[in-house]
């Protein structure tokens, strides 16, 4: 048996290539993973020096403070509205410009366009809008022939929903082009076939388009869910967390224990989200794959 020396050449290459990446991965994601573990079994805080490994006390302490599950559930609130609305807005425009036009493409393009800007600006734009004197208030008083001055982000019940609105605006356009992809993929014989069987554009719609954009739903639903539960930026931007903290998402519950200085313990509690976050999203993965199969 030889050796090929010119192989063992090229595999050296190939790993010279990859090193960057590997370097970056390693040192910007996989560290701070490692870190973030290590700091959540800790007393790391800004009132004394030293960092003592203390078991698992944050944890006691963090299944006994009821604001961490009161913050829970608003992001799990946030995180399906944003999922269920994103989907849905980004379906049906994916379905009206799944022919390739120029006015579609300029409409593809103009609608993308919110992904490409800054979170944190979306949030500062949509909070002015919003604003009780504010230009959607401004044009309802002026269709009404009334002085409207409703309180979008100043409501209990109501603001999360508006800052939901906002989060979907702002991602929607990434579902948009993935279901547009998935949509040329499916065989134009097909639909045609379809037709001429007597089906019309709805039931073409319902039974052949949705079921197989399957694969376009497992990565759309997953990387919405997931993308949802990290947000932060744009609830920090519009209402940092009020009215009444009931717009406070967990990680915006992390960022304020950091500020107060109790850094280990918010490793912790952004361990518990991580942790959640895979439970949710591995068993979905699945259930939603096994959904491909069958359809």
């Amino acid at each position: 048996m030889f050796i090929n020396l010119s192989d063992i050449k090229k595999n050296q290459y190939k790993l010279y290539f990859l090193l960057p990446a590997i370097i970056l991965v390693s040192l910007f994601f996989i560290l701070p993973i490692i870190l973030n573990l290590f700091y959540s079994f800790t007393d790391w805080t800004t009132y004394k020096s030293g960092v003592d490994f203390i078991g698992l006390k944050n944890v006691i302490e963090l299944s006994e403070e009821g604001m961490v599950w009161k913050s829970l559930i608003i992001t799990f609130k946030y995180a399906i509205g944003v999922c269920i609305i994103m989907n849905l807005g980004a379906l049906i425009l994916a379905l009206a410009l799944e022919k390739t036009t120029k006015i579609s493409t300029l409409l593809r393009t103009t609608l993308f366009m919110p992904v490409l800007m800054s979170s944190l600006a979306s949030g500062y734009l949509f909070k002015a809008i919003f604003s009780n004197k504010g230009p959607l208030n401004n044009f309802l008083g002026f269709i009404t022939g009334g002085n409207i001055s409703f309180p979008f982000l100043g409501s209990v019940e109501w603001t999360i929903f508006f800052v939901i609105l906002v989060h979907s605006w702002k991602y929607f356009g990434v579902p948009m082009l993935i279901y547009i992809a998935g949509l040329n993929l499916i065989p134009v014989e097909l639909k045609e076939a379809a037709k001429v069987e007597g089906a019309n554009p709805l039931q073409i719609i319902t039974k052949i388009k949705i079921p197989l954009l399957g694969p376009a739903f497992t990565f759309s639903i997953i990387t919405s869910l997931i993308g949802a539960m990290w947000s932060f930026e744009i609830p920090l931007s519009m209402v940092r967390g009020g009215p009444a903290r009931t717009t406070e998402v967990l990680n915006m519950y992390i960022f304020n224990l950091f500020g107060s200085g109790r850094w280990g313990y918010a490793t912790s509690v952004s361990l518990l989200l991580f942790l959640i976050i895979c439970a949710i999203a591995f068993p979905l993965i699945i259930v939603l794959k096994k959904r491909e199969v069958e359809l």
